[in-house]
């Protein structure tokens, strides 16, 4: 039986705390352990480009070869069934400053449903916790699919889902696509870091939010304009009479100040805060578009106009 060669990364913030990932798999299920991975030997991957890949994959953190120091290795023989361990020990000499992006992203690819109610409450009250907030703020496109696993296990949660005129979001999330397509062209570091992050909004790494009924063609409008549709439908037959959800109108929060006003007192935000949101200006669209498509997304908005707070 050959070894199985992986590293670990013993990284610290500037306070000297050790961070640890809580395994969801075999070996060491359960347990507390310094980020690492194996080695791509296929590629002929060195110890070093390993520790340094891992880095970035799990901590979003970049490290240069002088950043690290080989302290030791571990020979396991037979460990827990999976095999020969052969693992390269590095200290990170570079402190982390924070947590990584897509955080809350991380969680949700890392542990299974069924630990869904043991774990989340104990993740969220942790970040707080380290970063001495009293709430946690998630801008988490993904958590649409978990609303009801959020609400079940945080049950102060409010979720805002903003929706915008049809067409110009639909053209948004179209050119949105095009610019990660050529992004994951110009650098395939690009592709995968996003890969790893979960974010599968754009780019080559894209998955629709629904299986598409009539349109697959993503360098389509009308592809981006089924999903729009289908997207909101769905949020609509499930949580329209919801107190918890609010649909966020743009265009109001563009050019309508009371209405700002009267989101930052739901969310709890002083009423003095500037309003970041630029004013819409009226756009020509000249696109391909199917009429009878556009016109239900035009239905749908004015049923997400007619229950928006």
């Amino acid at each position: 039986m050959h070894f199985k060669i992986s590293c670990l990364l013993f990284i610290r913030n500037i306070e000297d705390k050790l961070l640890l990932l809580k395994r969801n798999k075999a070996p060491n299920l359960g347990l507390w352990s310094p980020p690492g991975g194996k080695l791509g030997m296929d590629s002929g991957e060195s110890p070093v480009e390993c520790a340094q890949r891992e880095a970035m994959e799990e901590t979003g953190l970049t490290l240069e070869e002088k950043d690290l120091k080989l302290f030791g290795y571990v020979s396991e023989k037979g460990y827990e069934g999976t095999g020969h361990w052969l693992m390269f020990l590095f200290d990170c000499k570079k402190p982390i400053s924070q947590l990584p992006e897509s955080f809350d992203e991380v969680f949700f690819s890392n542990f299974d449903t069924a630990n869904y109610d043991e774990e989340l409450k104990y993740f969220i009250s942790s970040i707080c916790i380290k970063c001495k907030k009293e709430r946690y703020l998630s801008k988490n496109n993904n958590n649409y699919k978990r609303i009801e696993i959020i609400k079940k296990n945080l049950k102060n949660s409010l979720f805002l889902i903003p929706y915008r005129l049809p067409l110009d979001h639909c053209y948004s999330l179209l050119n949105q696509h095009r610019n990660f397509l050529k992004l994951d062209d110009d650098d395939y570091f690009v592709k995968r870091y996003l890969r790893y992050l979960g974010h599968n909004e754009f780019g080559e790494n894209h998955l629709e939010w629904f299986k598409p009924i009539k349109f697959i063609n993503k360098l389509e409008i009308n592809y981006w304009l089924e999903q729009w549709y289908l997207f909101y439908e769905n949020l609509i037959n499930k949580f329209s009479n919801q107190n918890f959800i609010f649909f966020i109108n743009y265009e109001h929060l563009c050019s309508d100040s009371h209405y700002v006003n009267r989101l930052n007192k739901i969310i709890g935000v002083s009423n003095e805060s500037k309003n970041f949101f630029k004013k819409v200006k009226g756009k020509q669209f000249n696109l391909n578009y199917d009429e009878a498509l556009l016109k239900e997304c035009e239905n749908t908005y004015k049923k997400l106009a007619a229950i928006t707070f």
